[in-house]
């Protein structure tokens, strides 16, 4: 299958790992990232990264995608994700909207444009959300609101495209070890709560009763699940890995 996957240009992120492993399951994937940090539009580019990958570019919030683009891709995995840790009082416009449009807005015009009805091709869709979209996490207002708005957005195209044949499924992990947003997170705990690296992340691993943190290969099961496996009457299911809680 010819598949489209944001958030996959760092080599050690889930999105690379995920896209790693279906390449080599003899999918054909191009890799899409975020271009600019502080990006406000979300413009959205495939930038290269190892492995064959097939690259082009492109702006999603700038007058969208050419339709033509979409033509013979068939899967598109929503991965790119951001946070921004801070106190409620505390948290400012830009990063509350700069969460909004990595998070929310640009998997919604993604997905909007990818399911352009001129093309009738059975279609899936995998969006990674987080279980913080139902168990508040301190400190993470703006992620855990956009992870909410994410899965309900994933569930309602479900809904309106539920007679088609397509699948839109949301993949909402715990803890992942080793990944971009974690150390992000130990980083913040630090600032905050005046914590080490090494007590924050113990701190993450004893939150859960397994008393780990999800792997990347774990993610990546289940998003190549829903893609390679998934029976359509899945389609606006939400896979959990809450570790046990």
């Amino acid at each position: 299958m010819n598949i489209a996957i944001t958030g996959a240009g760092e080599l050690d992120s889930i999105g690379f790992q995920i896209a790693d492993r279906l390449r080599k399951g003899g999918h054909d994937v191009g890799v899409i990232d975020i271009a600019g940090k502080h990006d406000y539009s979300a413009d959205l580019r495939y930038v290269e990264a190892e492995g064959g990958y097939r690259l082009h570019a492109f702006d999603v919030l700038s007058g969208l995608m050419d339709a033509k683009k979409w033509e013979s891709i068939e899967v598109l995995i929503n991965c790119a994700g951001v946070t921004a840790m801070e106190e409620i009082q505390h948290l400012e416009a830009y990063q509350w909207h700069h969460v909004m449009a990595v998070n929310l807005h640009a998997p919604f015009f993604l997905c909007q444009s990818f399911m352009d009805e001129h093309f009738g091709d059975t279609k899936t869709v995998v969006n990674i959300a987080s279980m913080g979209y139902k168990m508040p996490l301190r400190h993470s207002v703006a992620y855990t609101t956009s992870k909410a708005g994410l899965v309900m957005m994933t569930r309602s195209f479900a809904k309106d495209y539920a007679d088609t044949g397509h699948r839109f499924f949301t993949v909402a992990p715990g803890s992942v070890e080793g990944s971009g947003m974690i150390r992000q997170v130990i980083n913040e705990m630090v600032r905050l709560r005046s914590m080490t690296k090494d007590s924050a992340a113990r701190y993450i691993k004893h939150g859960t009763p397994s008393g780990r943190m999800m792997t990347k290969g774990e993610v990546a099961d289940q998003v190549i699940w829903c893609v390679d496996s998934a029976p359509e009457y899945m389609s606006g299911a939400i896979i959990e890995s809450p570790g046990g809680m």
